[in-house]
């Protein structure tokens, strides 16, 4: 076992620190300030109370390095890498790839070192309803962007960072609720289905499937429950669209009022049917390689740097270094990081490096059946890269120092 059996309670100081951490994470850090790819301020503010906690807690977090070789081996070879194409191509922009990834590693050690203080998992908890209720609260009063209409995005800078958030915080919750199926455990389940529907992400749309898989498994001694699962996740869908919510289209604006009870015509830039939008981007794919549109196989697989591994499959070897991405060509004039999680990590850092990340992922988790919580994340970064989002560690270090979320379950229900 990689972590203590008995974990003592934090310290006041720490307990400050790791409330401050919870509340501009869950609750502040979706107000995007700045472009994307730049520090937001809760962002800040989440580094700042994360090295307090490291610091705080410094014995416990350097016996935690010790136990897991394989992440501290992955940090080195990122930043190796990394520095080795910044000083080739003269070019900091490679540094700044190695510095998400210790912000990361950052968090990761942060959360690890509170994860298991009952009073934390408390206000981590009241933090993510609140913070899954004020979406769709700014949801359905008009609050928010559409880059993509109709798929909202709350204060991101897009809709894909919104469903991330939701499905990472709803994990958090799981784990925080040490699987206990309470009732505001499916208020929480029912909150992040309604966000993710909001987003039209189809990454967000697929991940959702496991997800849902594992509450159902995780409700299989309770028939009344089941049934609440299934309500939740089919009625969600099948009422979202007829609400006719939000009263609002993009104007100069962002967001102006337009008249709700028309209904508008199929296809215009005016409909709000978010999930049949989605549906048709799915299935109404083009193999033509020749076709412009962006929905064809062969510009989704050029944008989102899977066909980098046929056209440059040396860098699978020993890495390409994650920067300059405007080496391997631009798709319609734009620039595309790899838009995928664990092929980013093998493209970018080379084999060595995603076994090495795989080894990390594994060994923290002393729990192995708690690793399937991590599915939705993956097969959500199976099309979209996931790693950088602070709430992806996050939910990684809640998730890794659980007891099993799968068995707990089986213990009797509050029906």
């Amino acid at each position: 076992m990689m972590f203590e059996t008995n974990f003592a309670p934090l310290s006041r100081a720490s307990r400050l620190w790791a409330w401050v951490l919870m509340l501009a994470a869950l609750v502040f850090s979706p107000i995007y300030v700045y472009a994307s790819g730049l520090p937001q301020p809760a962002h800040v503010v989440m580094l700042v109370a994360a090295v307090a906690l490291i610091f705080l807690n410094l014995e416990r977090c350097k016996n935690l390095l010790k136990g897991n070789v394989p992440g501290v081996l992955f940090l080195a070879l990122v930043a190796v890498i990394n520095a080795a194409y910044a000083v080739y191509y003269q070019d900091k922009g490679f540094i700044v790839g190695t510095v998400y990834w210790v912000y990361g590693y950052l968090l990761l050690l942060a959360v690890l070192c509170m994860a298991r203080d009952e009073w934390v998992a408390t206000w981590t908890a009241r933090f993510i309803l609140v913070a899954l209720s004020l979406v769709i609260f700014a949801y359905v009063v008009g609050w928010g962007g559409y880059t993509w209409w109709p798929r909202y995005q709350y204060f991101f800078n897009g809709p894909n960072q919104l469903a991330y958030y939701a499905m990472c915080l709803f994990l958090v919750y799981v784990a925080v609720n040490r699987g206990k199926l309470s009732w505001d455990f499916y208020a929480a389940y029912a909150l992040m289905i309604f966000v993710v529907i909001t987003t039209g992400g189809r990454s967000a749309y697929l991940a959702v499937a496991p997800l849902v898989a594992l509450v159902l498994w995780m409700s299989r001694k309770s028939l009344l429950k089941l049934i609440l699962v299934l309500l939740i996740s089919g009625l969600t869908s099948f009422i979202f669209e007829p609400l006719c919510l939000p009263a609002f289209k993009p104007g100069a604006n962002g967001n102006q009022y337009v008249d709700c009870h028309v209904k508008p015509e199929p296809g215009t830039a005016e409909s709000r049917f978010i999930a049949a939008d989605t549906a048709i981007r799915m299935t109404d794919l083009s193999t033509e390689k020749e076709v412009t549109d962006h929905k064809s196989v062969h510009k989704q697989l050029l944008a989102r740097g899977y066909l980098r591994f046929i056209e440059s499959p040396q860098y699978l070897l020993y890495g390409a270094g994650q920067g300059r991405d405007e080496r391997f060509g631009d798709v319609d004039g734009f620039v595309y990081e790899i838009h995928s999680s664990l092929m980013a990590v093998v493209f970018y850092y080379g084999v060595l490096g995603l076994l090495l990340f795989l080894a990390f992922v594994w060994k923290l988790f002393p729990v192995k059946q708690n690793l399937f919580f991590l599915t939705p994340l993956f097969v959500y970064g199976l099309f979209t890269y996931g790693l950088r989002t602070p709430y992806f560690w996050i939910a990684l270090g809640f998730l890794a120092l659980m007891p099993s979320l799968l068995t707990t379950s089986k213990a009797p229900v509050d029906d």
